[in-house]
């Protein structure tokens, strides 16, 4: 039960581990495609910004420009009280004629005076297009960006004059670091919101795996009629639910056919073994006998014997096979229980002239059916007089503490290696040094085990060669 409640807190974490890796990677991937999509807008946007800015500088100088005529000789855009004049005044506007002189300039000019680039400008005379953009500053602080465009009538005559329009970039500077500021201001709320409904929606996509490990965890050869939910027939989680029952449905009936061949087996070999220690024990006690036959007698009955309780443990290792509501659960006194049983077992002992220490403590309750409780520690103890070389010592204590009860068998006896201690607990599995006493059937073990775990007990074993071997029962306190 201790490893069934180990997987189920493992499966739990793993499913949890799952569920906010999945929550992280979806949050990450939107964080990433937010910043990409961010950057991209955010550059686009600065792009859209610059080409409308540069468009209505293009705009007023061309109009500027095509107000010039050769016959008039000056620029009809800029008469004095038309309303294209005082748009160029409001606006940074000059005009400079080829020797670099101010043909004109509008008030914001004078107000923030910039030298006008004219090596520049006469250099770009005869390419294409005839004007070009420029970027300046203003105190160090204020940027400016500003279009010249050359005024050409006759090709060969060169530039009349050039044409400078110029704006702040205040509004374009202002509208980029609004939308940085939105986008930096909105990046928590997005990756807190994405969190949220990822780990909703992988909550929803891993709530039927969960759903199926929980019962899969609860399932063993004791409840192997039981099966996983299936929640939808067509996704792949319902066919490996699917998969898994049918599994589990074949499992069953191996395991029918285990217990109905073990209960076969013993019953078939219980009746001819009662009959044959029937006719051969009372031939024991005949006085004709000749001591060498009587020796010889002695022997088989005591393998009888031995094949008689290997029979009844395959009885009740068929019953372990079974579902656990067939015990008998009921307040047992654990104290009288294990007096009775150690003064039977001490005439066993006493023929290796063997002591078992029992100091029977104040009355200890268990829940449990006596039965299987009994046998439980009749194998453990003799587990313990087989494996203790005559005069050795075996003690055997009773203590409660904390709701919970632990009975400890202790010996002297031949001890366990290290190697086999692992497959102790496996049916029909016996130590490599076990073979020295040719005693035992590898069942006692598994069999005390699997009435220990009945019980919502436990079963453990320490033990090294030379050192006997101690064993703790841990059962919960009625």
């Amino acid at each position: 039960m201790g490893h069934r409640v180990y997987h189920q807190k493992n499966g739990g974490l793993m499913l949890k581990l799952i569920k906010t890796r999945m929550t992280i990677f979806s949050t990450l991937v939107v964080f990433i495609l937010f910043i990409t999509f961010g950057a991209f807008l955010y550059f686009g946007l600065d792009r859209l910004l610059h080409e409308q800015f540069d468009r209505q500088l293009y705009l007023l100088a061309d109009a500027i420009e095509d107000s010039y005529g050769t016959d008039q000789g000056y620029f009809t855009f800029l008469e004095a009280g038309t309303n294209n004049y005082e748009q160029a005044r409001n606006n940074w506007v000059r005009i400079v004629d080829p020797s670099g002189g101010i043909y004109f300039q509008s008030d914001r000019y004078r107000d923030d005076p910039v030298a006008f680039p004219l090596e520049a400008a006469r250099a770009h005379v005869g390419r294409k297009p005839k004007y070009f953009y420029r970027n300046f500053q203003i105190d160090r602080e204020k940027d400016y960006r500003s279009i010249i465009l050359a005024v050409i009538r006759d090709p060969e005559a060169g530039a009349l004059y050039w044409v400078e329009v110029g704006e702040p970039l205040k509004h374009i500077n202002n509208s980029l670091a609004f939308f940085r500021k939105l986008l930096l201001a909105s990046l928590p709320l997005v990756l807190i919101t994405v969190a949220a409904a990822s780990f909703y929606v992988v909550n929803r996509l891993i709530r039927p795996v969960s759903l199926m490990a929980n019962r899969a965890e609860r399932i063993s050869f004791e409840n192997l009629n039981q099966r996983l939910p299936v929640i939808n027939y067509k996704d792949e989680v319902g066919r490996l639910a699917i998969t898994f029952n049918n599994l589990l449905q074949r499992l069953e009936a191996s395991f029918r056919q285990q217990r109905q061949l073990l209960s076969n087996i013993s019953h078939e070999l219980k009746t001819p073994l009662t009959v044959l220690r029937t006719h051969w024990e009372p031939e024991l006690s005949n006085g004709n006998l000749p001591q060498e036959l009587r020796e010889k007698l002695a022997g088989d009955v005591e393998e009888l014997a031995r094949l008689s309780k290997m029979v009844d443990d395959l009885s009740l290792l068929s019953r372990s096979l079974e579902d656990l509501s067939n015990l008998e659960r009921q307040e047992t006194d654990l104290t009288q229980l294990l007096s009775q049983l150690i003064g039977d077992l001490r005439v066993i002992a006493e023929l290796k002239q063997q002591e078992i220490i029992w100091q029977p403590p104040p009355t200890i309750r268990v829940g449990g059916d006596p039965r299987y409780l009994k046998r439980l520690f009749m194998n453990l103890i003799d587990n313990a007089i087989k494996y203790t070389p005559e005069g050795g010592r075996i003690a055997v204590t009773c203590a409660e503490a904390a709701g919970r009860v632990l009975v400890t068998v202790v010996d002297n006896g031949i001890g366990i290696p290290a190697k086999d201690l692992p497959r102790l607990f496996e049916r029909f599995y016996r130590a490599e040094n076990s073979h020295q006493t040719g005693k035992g059937s590898g069942l006692g073990l598994p069999i005390a085990k699997w009435i220990a775990e009945a019980h919502l007990g436990r079963l453990q074993l320490e033990s090294a060669p030379g050192l006997g071997c101690t064993v703790t029962v841990e059962l919960p306190a009625w």
